[in-house]
């Protein structure tokens, strides 16, 4: 008997779900309202991030970085902006400026947390032009203007975020979150500035041939200046600075305005004490580098990032094996224990790129994902529960019907306007989804809920509970699904809840009290 553990049957997601992706991924949005059934349904389109520029200054402990952002609507004029976004662990916008036309405004920022019942004081629309709102690492930004006489909105982010030291490496990652969400290819430029002398020319792990040239703007100030054409592709950028460290000693101070004085002080002590070494016992380590998941990063970057790590942790006498678990297997890469170096260690990563089982990691298929409408790609994309993933969308599900034998996960919006004979074809061909092992995401609201047979085919004791149209916090529970594909808690807004008698499903999502507005089911088959 052969157990095939099949993945997520079923998400019931709330008409909020744009607003979910939004918050994973960084996309902004513009929106226009109308009355259906009753209630008041927001319907949501896709704003463009142009002209991005990145300014970098490092100050030891943190760096400090400037974000200038075009956002951009074709088709239409722009007068509403709303964007969910996460930086960097630990990050803090400090200030942003907005320009509309000839007009510049300074923003409000706010840091917010959940009250006793879990609900935001703030609603969506937030009062005034613009507000940032702040929550842990996790953003919301809210732009409105009165008139729609323009296409373009700019803004200028300004944050700190920690950096994380390594030697006299000072490494923090790029804020792509807030720069690629959407769709097409972003360019970006980098600028990097420093009054400390003894930083050295940055690199981004992960783009070798980056280059950076020296630069003098119009005041005389001295600047390297980068180029990315496109960063959309890259799951995440490491951004690293070496600092000469004379002495093996970092030291500063900032004064601020009311005469307190702010130190920073790190050390090298292998620098500063003259350790070297004949003065730490060597160590045997084994390394073991997990390739199997849905989450594979491009090899050049996965690997350069494994390098540098490895470089901070081990010294010339330690001693080194190492473990890959992919395609299938789990193969020593090294051949007995052996003596770490730079070189050494590089030569074993390159000698397992090249080869065939190398290849067999590398070359594992990426999942099939099918969108079953043109609404299902904008609406139901939620980030890291399809990685990895090659999309293709159609226009209907009728259309979709013929390739979802070949697909791993199928996302489906809209199909209230399929006959009954059609449901009867689509429901055996998602079962047969679901016996090998793929996903269905479906969308669930009150209307859907009286006519869909479809989705009540699965779970017949569904039932609407309620709609909250302000800003809450939900929150990830234990023994969902899907528990590591969420943050611990996101705030969203008009949130759709669900009731339903079946103990096979599972909630991945709720509120303080309890209620659920995403559920799953996780089925397994034998055969």
């Amino acid at each position: 008997m052969k157990t095939i553990n099949v993945c997520v049957l079923l998400l019931l997601i709330s008409l909020t779900s744009k607003f979910v992706q939004a918050q994973t991924n960084g996309q902004a949005w513009t929106w226009r309202e109308y009355s259906h059934g009753g209630n008041i349904i927001r319907e949501l389109f896709q704003v463009e991030v142009k002209n991005a520029v990145l300014v970098i200054e490092p100050h030891g402990a943190y760096a400090e970085l400037s974000v200038y952002l075009e956002y951009y609507k074709t088709g239409g004029n722009l007068s509403t902006l709303f964007q969910q976004f996460t930086l960097p662990p630990g990050s803090v916008i400090n200030d942003y400026w907005l320009w509309k036309n000839n007009f510049v405004i300074q923003g409000c920022v706010f840091e917010i947390w959940p009250g006793p019942s879990g609900s935001l004081k703030w609603p969506f629309d937030t009062p005034g032009p613009s507000q940032l709102l702040q929550s842990e690492d996790q953003f919301k930004l809210s732009v409105k203007f009165s008139d729609r006489s323009f296409q373009t909105i700019r803004i200028k982010y300004n944050f700190i975020t920690p950096m994380q030291w390594e030697g006299n490496h000072a490494m923090f990652n790029l804020p792509l979150n807030l720069i690629s969400g959407g769709s097409g290819n972003y360019p970006l430029e980098i600028l990097f500035r420093s009054a400390d002398s003894k930083w050295n020319t940055p690199t981004i792990q992960g783009l070798q041939n980056l280059v950076f040239y020296d630069r003098i703007d119009t005041l005389g100030f001295h600047y390297k200046k980068a180029h990315i054409h496109n960063i959309k592709s890259n799951t995440s950028l490491r951004f690293q600075i070496d600092h000469q460290l004379p002495d093996g000693v970092l030291f500063s101070n900032l004064r601020s305005s009311n005469d307190a004085n702010y130190f920073q002080f790190g050390i090298l002590p292998s620098k500063a004490f003259n350790l070297n070494s004949s003065d730490v016992p060597s160590q045997k380590s084994v390394v073991a580098i997990d390739l199997t998941s849905d989450y594979n990063k491009p090899f050049p970057e996965f690997f350069n990032n494994i390098s540098n790590v490895l470089d901070s942790a081990f010294l010339a006498q330690d001693s080194m094996r190492m473990l890959i678990a992919g395609a299938g297997r789990v193969k020593e890469i090294t051949e007995n224990w052996t003596k770490f170096s730079h070189e050494s260690m590089n030569a074993i990563i390159d000698t397992f790129l090249h080869s065939s089982y190398g290849d067999s990691v590398k070359n594992q298929p990426k999942l099939n994902t099918i969108y079953t409408d043109l609404q299902a790609g904008s609406t139901l994309s939620m980030g890291n529960l399809f990685p990895y993933s090659n999309y293709t969308s159609f226009p209907d599900f009728t259309a979709a019907r013929s390739q979802i034998s070949r697909a791993d996960r199928v996302i489906s919006y809209n199909y209230n306007s399929l006959t009954f004979g059609d449901r009867l074809e689509i429901k055996a061909s998602i079962d047969s989804l679901l016996e090998k092992g793929g996903r269905f995401i479906v969308y669930a609201n009150q209307q859907r809920l009286g006519i869909d047979s479809l989705l009540l085919s699965y779970i017949p004791s569904l039932q609407f509970k309620m709609l909250v149209p302000e800003s809450i916090w939900l929150y990830r529970p234990e023994g969902g699904n899907l528990h590591d594909e969420f943050p611990p808690q996101i705030i969203n807004h008009r949130i759709n809840f669900f009731s339903f008698n079946d103990p096979t499903f599972r909630t991945e999502l709720v509120d303080d009290a309890g209620n659920a507005c995403l559920i799953s089911k996780k089925t397994s088959t034998g055969g």
